[in-house]
């Protein structure tokens, strides 16, 4: 594993989503000459746009920011880090008089930001459905999240 550390060369996030210690840890490298490995297209949301998510860790519900959506995996600003290769839970509501979208998926990576937030990549461990990811798209746009 490779520590990046906070502030490096990546943007400073926004406010900081809830307010938790900072805990620094590892987090693991880009991959070999910083070439994407993905295979669908995401959707991306900044800093000030990006809609709210719970996640859990089987022991703690907490609220996150989601900054990119696949239909293989996201990316979320979390207060406190979690490792690489753990497991979460993340809860994309969609509202009332539809069916909300939850997903486990296991953190592949889990970046520290200048703000002391942790920008955590996951990867699903059962994609969602094309009818799915455009639920949650839809609602994230109706809601104007």
């Amino acid at each position: 594993m490779l520590y990046r550390p906070a502030g490096g060369n990546q943007k400073a996030q926004g406010p900081v989503i809830m307010s938790e210690p900072h805990n620094p840890l590892f987090a693991t490298a880009p991959p070999p000459g910083g070439q994407s490995r993905r295979t669908e297209p995401r959707h991306v949301w900044s800093e000030d746009q990006a809609p709210a998510v719970v996640v859990s860790d089987g022991q703690e519900a907490r609220w996150a920011r989601l900054r990119n959506l696949s239909r293989k995996g996201a990316c979320v600003v979390l207060c406190r880090c979690s490792l690489p290769g753990e497991t979460l839970l993340i809860c994309l509501r969609c509202g009332a008089g539809t069916l909300d979208v939850d997903r486990s998926a296991h953190i592949v990576y889990a970046d520290p930001q200048a703000d002391g937030t942790w920008l955590i990549g996951c990867v699903f461990i059962q994609p969602l459905s094309d009818a799915e990811l455009e639920l949650v798209l839809r609602a994230i746009n109706l809601r104007g999240w």
